[in-house]
C-alpha cells in the first residue's frame, strides 16, 4: 500500500507541475476577483497575493506568456477538463476499492486485479500529463523554454524532473 501512496503522491505533484500555466490563469482570475469583492480564491491553495499554491508566481508571469499563448492553453485546458475530471474520479474510486479490499483482507488475485486497474488509470493520467506538457512547451519561445528550464531546475522535488525543452 505504501507503494501506491508513493505513486499517487508522484502523480499528484506531476499533475500540479504539468498544468501550471492553466492554474496560473485560474489564479490570476481568482486573485483579481478576490481582490475586488473580498471573496475567497476560486482555486484551492491560491493566495490573495497573486502567488500559486506553492508560493511561486503563476507560470504565466514566470514565463511572460503572451495573451495568445494564454488563450491557446486555456482552450486546450477547457477541452481536456471534462475527461481529466472523469479520469480523476475513476482513479479515486479505484484507489478506494483497493483500500477497501485491503481492509477486508481480500485475496491476492483480487488485490492484484484492483492494483492493475489503478495502475492503468494512473498510466492514462500520466499520458495526459505528458501530452499537456508537450502542448505547453510547443507554444513557448526559446527564451521561455530557458526560463522554464531554470525554474524547474531550481524547484526540483527530489525526483529527476530536470528536462530540456528543445
Amino acid at each position: 500500500m505504501k507503494k501506491i501512496h508513493y505513486i499517487l503522491g508522484i502523480v499528484g505533484v506531476a499533475s500540479v507541475l504539468s498544468f501550471p500555466v492553466i492554474a496560473a490563469d485560474v489564479s490570476s482570475k481568482a486573485t483579481s476577483s478576490s481582490a475586488s469583492d473580498g471573496a475567497a480564491p476560486h482555486h484551492k491553495g491560491m493566495e490573495h497575493d497573486g502567488k500559486g499554491p506553492f508560493g511561486h508566481p503563476p507560470f504565466d508571469q514566470i514565463l511572460s506568456l503572451t495573451d495568445a499563448q494564454k488563450q491557446t492553453l486555456k482552450a486546450a485546458h477547457e477541452k481536456q477538463e471534462p475527461a481529466m475530471h472523469d479520469l480523476h474520479e475513476k482513479i479515486h474510486a479505484a484507489h478506494e476499492a483497493l483500500n477497501k479490499a485491503g481492509d477486508t483482507k481480500a485475496d491476492d488475485a483480487t488485490l492484484i486485479k484492483l492494483s492493475n486497474d489503478l495502475a492503468a488509470l494512473l498510466a492514462q493520467q500520466e499520458v495526459a500529463r505528458v501530452k499537456a506538457h508537450q502542448q505547453l512547451v510547443s507554444i513557448l519561445t526559446p527564451e521561455q523554454k530557458q526560463k522554464l528550464d531554470a525554474f524547474m531546475a531550481e524547484h526540483k522535488d527530489g525526483h529527476d524532473r530536470e528536462r530540456k525543452w528543445k
